[in-house]
């Protein structure tokens, strides 16, 4: 062999071998790594530095080629294998996703045909229904209609707290849409019967009431048909959700309580008549009873002004009434003396006016007699009008210390009403209050006081024109009388 062909011969050998490396096993690669580990012994050549035989060399590259793409070949064939089962079976499921969706298109079409077709049936129905009922329709209309009404009444009413489940069946025959039969109808029937008896009895019975501290407790209660309901002489207010009495802190002034437990008791006996309280319109007028303010709150709205128009008229009052009984008095002595001119007596007003004529009947002019007993009687009088101008002044000043309380109550609802508005009557209320009840109190102590003023007034000047008539008669008699001189001359 030339040099020429060993060296294209090893040119090619260099080429397979970088193949055979690129596409052999590990297990080949180390082999052709390490030949020397893996080729079978030789037997030694005298030339052993000399190179391999170059066929030997290429026909193991061309077996491990062999090998190589002969397992590439089967690892391929079973890659394919995988892929094509795994085709299969998604083409399965599409198969069957595919045939559930038709099934369910249909059952969509088959239903929405039944829908159509049942739609129209209940409206051919409904039109049958009509016209088979004919004037029914507007009798079952109005009968839900009352029942709405009767529920809603006797859900408040105090029967209900005796009855069962009547409220119930009148809301449920007032809802319900189909024809009521005739059981529901005759039931209406009764339960409105049933009211219109209960209107006009008077029942005592055991129920649960709510005290003012919050305790519950089963007491007797007497009801007066759908109205008023009492226990221990104490109204109560019905609660429909609770079907329970509620007893308020705050009863009705006056006499309500009294008459309630005096008809309490007469219930409880069996008494065929007794008075009683009440409320035909079930609590509205009993509740403004009760939101009424007695005078001891209105004296408090009243405020300051209300105070001292209370003080100033009893005041009045006490001198008042103490005027009249004393002239009344003075008056019983003074008719006595009357009666006994010839013995004057210091313990009354004529006495002391009889008792200075005849210390100045002789030896005196008649103007000197006059002049003191008009001073006497001066001093009467002003014993007679003690305190009376007082009196006088409070008539006079207490209207007008009601009208400042009713200007201040004014001005003080107008500084609200420019704060928050006139939208809230209760704000105002107290301004208003206190305006009107300042003026109350004002004409309710002016005008007794004037009154009293006039009585004690009139028996004064009684007095007086009864001191100055027996004066006057007194000063005549003594003027008719001669003169000392005159008399002396007489006796001569």
């Amino acid at each position: 062999m030339t040099s020429r062909s060993k060296i294209v011969t090893a040119g090619l050998l260099g080429v397979m071998a970088l193949a055979a490396a690129l596409t052999a096993t590990p297990a080949a690669r180390a082999q052709a790594a390490d030949p020397a580990a893996t080729a079978a012994p030789e037997t030694a050549r005298p030339d052993a530095a000399g190179p391999a035989d170059p066929a030997a060399t290429v026909e193991m590259l061309l077996r491990q080629i062999r090998t190589g793409r002969a397992r590439e070949t089967a690892s391929e064939r079973a890659r394919l294998a995988r892929f094509v089962a795994e085709r299969d079976r998604r083409a399965a499921l599409l198969a069957e996703a595919e045939a559930e969706l038709a099934a369910a298109r249909d059952r969509a079409t088959r239903l929405e045909t039944a829908f159509t077709e049942n739609e129209l049936d209940l409206e051919r129905m409904e039109s049958l229904l009509r016209q088979r009922m004919g004037t029914f329709g507007e009798l079952f209309g109005t009968v839900r209609e009352v029942s709405g009404k009767a529920a809603s009444a006797l859900r408040v009413s105090p029967v209900n707290a005796q009855s069962d489940d009547r409220v119930a069946f009148l809301s449920q025959l007032a809802r319900d849409g189909t024809v009521p039969s005739v059981a529901d109808l005759e039931r209406l029937w009764y339960e409105l019967q049933r009211e219109t008896v209960e209107l006009g009895r008077v029942v005592r019975f055991e129920a649960p009431v709510i005290r003012p501290t919050g305790e519950t407790a089963i007491t007797p209660v007497t009801r007066i048909g759908p109205f008023t309901a009492t226990a221990g002489g104490r109204f109560l207010d019905y609660l429909p959700d609770d079907r329970a009495f509620l007893q308020q802190d705050r009863q009705p002034n006056g006499p309500y309580t009294g008459i309630a437990r005096r008809f309490e008791a007469a219930a409880e006996t069996g008494a065929a008549l007794a008075p009683a309280v009440l409320d035909p319109s079930r609590g509205a007028i009993l509740s403004r009873v009760v939101q009424a303010p007695d005078f001891l709150e209105q004296l408090q709205q009243a405020g300051v002004i209300g105070y001292v128009l209370i003080a100033l008229a009893a005041v009045g009052f006490v001198i008042a009434l103490e005027r009249i009984v004393t002239l009344s008095l003075v008056m019983a002595k003074t008719r006595r003396q009357l009666r006994h001119p010839d013995r004057p007596q210091a313990g009354n007003p004529l006495g002391r006016v009889l008792a200075v004529a005849p210390a100045h009947w002789r030896g005196h002019a008649t103007e000197e007699l006059d002049y003191h007993l008009a001073e006497v009687i001066m001093k009467e009088r002003a014993r007679f009008d003690r305190g009376l101008n007082l009196v006088k002044v409070i008539v006079a000043a207490a209207p007008l210390m009601g009208l400042l309380g009713t200007v201040t109550g004014m001005i003080q609802t107008f500084e609200l009403m420019s704060l928050f508005g006139a939208g809230d009557p209760q704000l105002m209320a107290g301004g208003i209050s206190q305006a009107l009840v300042t003026t109350m109190l004002g004409l309710m102590a002016a005008i007794p006081l004037l009154i009293l003023h006039a009585l004690a007034k009139g028996r004064s000047d009684t007095l007086v024109e009864i001191l100055e008539e027996q004066s006057a008669g007194l000063v005549a008699e003594h003027a008719a009388l001669p003169a000392p001189g005159e008399q002396a001359h007489a006796a001569e």
